[in-house]
């Protein structure tokens, strides 16, 4: 199973942290694997080469295959509105999938 644990800090989220595998699937043919690293990786892209935000990101492609994603807190209003819109948009993409494969997926959403 992919759990995707999403902090949220006054309202905003602040970050993200994803591991797991779905095994919905044969390797490369996983639909579920495919959306869930997709989503991330999108708004990972949104947040680093759009908006150019400072992004602490750590990738292990390993046996967890763990993604990990922290934003600064102190970003200014205009860019803390956009980056709401990514990673609101990121959730929503994942609670999607999480409806159509909730054996595969885990959405946990967590204040810190």
């Amino acid at each position: 199973m992919i759990t995707v644990i999403i902090k949220s800090q006054s309202g905003s989220i602040a970050g993200f942290e994803a591991f797991g595998h779905a095994y919905s699937g044969e390797a490369g043919h996983d639909v579920i694997c495919a959306a869930v690293s997709a989503i991330l990786q999108t708004a990972y892209l949104g947040l680093s080469e759009l908006l150019k935000l400072p992004v602490g990101v750590s990738i292990d492609e390993g046996e967890d295959n763990e993604m990990l994603l922290v934003l600064e807190h102190d970003l200014a209003p205009e860019l803390r509105e956009k980056a709401d819109i990514i990673l609101n948009t990121m959730r929503l993409g994942l609670l999607s999938a999480a409806l159509n494969g909730s054996e595969y997926l885990k959405i946990v959403e967590t204040e810190v």
